[in-house]
């Protein structure tokens, strides 16, 4: 997949939810993201021509077998609101049961999208406020359920090219987003918007036991 050359790059790091001995679980976003020896994969589960028909857990299990037998030890996904995302998780924390050493992190996309998406009335100066708000929503809770797994967050999927018709939405909604959760971050309110453990705390620059949040988009 062709990398963006211009981004929008907004960090968040989100320190650690569990103390824990694991090594797996200390490693960081920027540890993971900057060893150039974990391979990345944009990645969807679904084996029919549909995405009615979710993959199954198993299905999901194999699939993390192969590719880290090919040394991919991160996964880019695209949403929260369908199942696949949930049974990946479930899958990896298999796979991580059964092997204590078995790698495999998530960038977990949350899809943002304009007013009217998908229909002939779109209004891209303005949001699907409500659906946004649950993406955001999801992957937070995420987070913080599966600390060792998701260790990126991503605002939006390619939501500001134009070329995204159905659903793309103009900086200011990004930036909305992003400034939500600084507002969050500097008033210390994470805990009572999103229902995380006090210990969560905040950061920029070189972080440990952190995940990332940004959001990265063609212009």
């Amino acid at each position: 997949m062709k990398r963006n050359i211009q981004t929008f790059v907004f960090a968040i790091f989100i320190a650690s939810l569990f103390g824990c001995n694991t090594s797996n679980k200390q490693k960081s976003a920027a540890q993971i993201l900057a060893n150039p020896d974990y391979l990345a994969f944009s990645y969807g589960g679904y084996r029919e021509k549909t995405r009615d028909i979710e993959p199954t857990i198993e299905q999901l299990k194999e699939d993390m077998q192969i590719l880290a037998a090919m040394n991919v030890k991160i996964l880019r996904t695209y949403n929260t609101k369908l199942q696949e995302l949930p049974n990946l998780l479930e899958a990896i924390q298999q796979l991580k049961t059964e092997d204590p050493d078995f790698e495999m992190y998530l960038m977990v996309g949350t899809w943002i999208e304009c007013e009217g998406a998908w229909t002939q009335n779109r209004n891209h100066s303005a949001e699907n406020e409500a659906t946004n708000a649950a993406e955001i929503q999801r992957a937070v809770e995420y987070a913080n359920k599966y600390p060792d797994i998701v260790k990126i967050i991503a605002v939006g999927n390619e939501a500001m090219v134009r070329w995204a018709a159905n659903y793309y939405v103009t900086p200011n909604i990004i930036l909305k987003w992003v400034n939500y959760l600084q507002d969050a971050k500097k008033k210390k309110r994470f805990q009572k918007i999103f229902g995380l453990p006090h210990r969560i705390t905040m950061l920029f620059g070189e972080a440990t036991k952190a995940i990332i949040a940004k959001t990265s988009n063609n212009l």
